[in-house]
C-alpha cells in the first residue's frame, strides 16, 4: 500500500489506501450543485481475505449523501432509514448519470462514517441498518 493522490476515477480500492483521509477529502470537497445533483463513487476492497464481500456506493449532495451496498451474494441493500422520498440524480466522478432511489440518502456524516468503517474492515458498514432494494425498480447503474 502506498499513499498517493487519488486518481480521477469512479471507483476506488480502499484496501490500497494507507489512509482514508484523501478519500474523505475527495468526497467532502466534490464539486456539485446539491439542488440539482450529487456525486458518487463505488468503493471496493481487492486482494484481501474479504475480496468478495461486496462494494459500497457512496455519494455526496450538500449535507446528505448516498449509501448503497452490493453484496457478493447478489444482495442489493440500502439504509433502512433513508431521508429522500423521491429519486435523486447523482453523477459519478467522471460524469456517468446515476440515481439514488428513495431511501438511499442519509446524512453526510453517516456516509463518512460508513466510508471509514469500510476502509478499516472491508465489510458492509454497521453504522446503518440495511434493507433490500427491489432490483426491478431501481435505476441505480453502479451495482
Amino acid at each position: 500500500m502506498t499513499e498517493t493522490a487519488l486518481p480521477d476515477a469512479d471507483g476506488h480500492d480502499v484496501a490500497a489506501l494507507l489512509s482514508v483521509g484523501p478519500l474523505l477529502d475527495r468526497i467532502t470537497n466534490a464539486e456539485h450543485d446539491p439542488d440539482k445533483f450529487g456525486v458518487c463513487w463505488v468503493l471496493y476492497a481487492q486482494n484481501t481475505p474479504d475480496d468478495c464481500a461486496g462494494s459500497l456506493t457512496v455519494g455526496v449532495r450538500g449535507d446528505r449523501g448516498m449509501l448503497h451496498w452490493s453484496g457478493a451474494d447478489g444482495s442489493w441493500l440500502k439504509p433502512a432509514s433513508g431521508l429522500n422520498e423521491d429519486e435523486v440524480t447523482y453523477f459519478t466522478y467522471l460524469g456517468q448519470q446515476d440515481a439514488a432511489e428513495p431511501g438511499m440518502e442519509v446524512t453526510l456524516s453517516t456516509v463518512l462514517e460508513a466510508v471509514e468503517e469500510f476502509h478499516r474492515t472491508h465489510r458492509r458498514p454497521t453504522n446503518v441498518d440495511w434493507v433490500p432494494v427491489q432490483p426491478e425498480k431501481s435505476g441505480n447503474n453502479l451495482r
